[in-house]
């Protein structure tokens, strides 16, 4: 069934037969000394506390946190807050549609596929064509494709990220082969290709996970498999696909970062600037969104923790007085190294 209502629409009185992640479970003990589930009920709009009054520990047992349940009851109300009264949880055994319960791209995924193809079908040179069209005619690959995130957190930590980020780093690509006369239908290839195995590093169901591929092989090697797999099988020239193989391999720039190779042509090289751009632009984007959310003022943001530092938000052209948000001394960068490394690791989406 379908995702019929979000929490955030729900009313005292209403019966609920939905669709929920649980996020947490307890059993716990009433005051007339009988087991009941104290249960934290989500979907992409929030969460909310729920509770079975008739439960058992082997019921307890069954239910697994971070899955989705097809939860009915009723909505009451305690201590001024909406609840959930549960009369039977049972697992959801249906295909789900993950932007329902979790974080999703604000843009719209119709129309960023659509986006997709069109860039796809402006490539006129016979290989990186062929080769895009492969992943890219696909359905099977496209419907992963299409909800996958870009990473845990980092950036782009949501459903359909993967899809914005590719697109973000698409468009800068190209302006960057057009301003240094790079083969651009080379770089767009590459720009789109370059995170393919993020489909298969993450698992998103209900939570964003590392899959045991992401955990031991990483998106850099995989995806460059991907590819020489795909022109194998499409008979494409050594010298195209070697090149396509290194960009991938290449595109986190340094070894400190991840890259068993650095960028060494000029597509590889506009794709690693059109990637870190992405990654940061987006980081910045979020914290400055974050603190507008918390209605913070000041000209910065909180200290942006994957970016080691706090973003200016005040008008650049200085039409606006803000006061100015002073950097304290508890505010300056305190990490060692093993701090900074593990942030790399999970910009990198590979942190374990």
């Amino acid at each position: 069934m379908p995702k019929g209502k979000y929490i955030k629409n729900l009313t005292i009185s209403e019966p609920v037969n939905d669709l929920f992640i649980v996020s947490s479970k307890s059993l716990n003990i009433s005051k007339t000394n009988k087991e009941y589930l104290n249960l934290k009920l989500s979907d992409k709009t929030g969460d909310i506390e729920a509770k079975k009054w008739e439960t058992s520990e082997s019921e307890a047992e069954s239910i697994v946190e971070g899955k989705v349940y097809l939860v009915k009851g009723i909505v009451t109300e305690f201590n001024q807050a909406p609840q959930i009264r549960v009369d039977k949880i049972t697992r959801s055994g249906e295909t789900i549609n993950p932007a329902d319960f979790m974080k999703s791209s604000p843009r719209d995924a119709d129309e960023m596929e659509n986006e997709l193809k069109e860039l796809v079908s402006s490539v006129s040179a016979p290989e990186p064509k062929a080769l895009l069209e492969h992943f890219f005619s696909d359905p099977v690959f496209m419907n992963k494709f299409r909800y996958a995130p870009a990473a845990i957190s980092m950036h782009h930590g949501y459903i359909s990220g993967l899809l914005e980020h590719t697109l973000q780093v698409a468009r800068a690509g190209l302006a960057l082969a057009e301003v240094y006369n790079a083969n651009r239908d080379v770089v767009l290839c590459g720009c789109l290709l370059h995170d393919i195995a993020k489909v298969t590093e993450y698992s998103w169901d209900s939570t964003i996970e590392f899959t045991t591929e992401g955990h031991l092989l990483g998106h850099l090697f995989q995806g460059a498999l991907m590819v020489k797999e795909a022109c194998g099988a499409l008979g494409l020239s050594r010298g195209f696909t070697i090149h396509m193989e290194h960009m991938v391999l290449s595109h986190h720039g340094k070894y400190e970062w991840g890259s068993p190779k650095r960028p060494k042509s000029a597509e590889a090289m506009i794709l690693f600037i059109a990637d870190f751009s992405s990654a940061n632009l987006t980081q910045i984007a979020e914290a400055v969104s974050d603190a507008d959310s918390r209605n913070e003022k000041g000209e910065f943001t909180r200290k942006a923790k994957s970016l080691d530092r706090r973003i200016y938000r005040g008008d650049p052209l200085g039409s606006e007085e803000t006061p100015a948000g002073l950097e304290t001394e508890e505010e300056k960068p305190q990490f060692d190294e093993g701090d900074r490394q593990a942030l790399f690791m999970e910009f990198l989406g590979d942190d374990q």
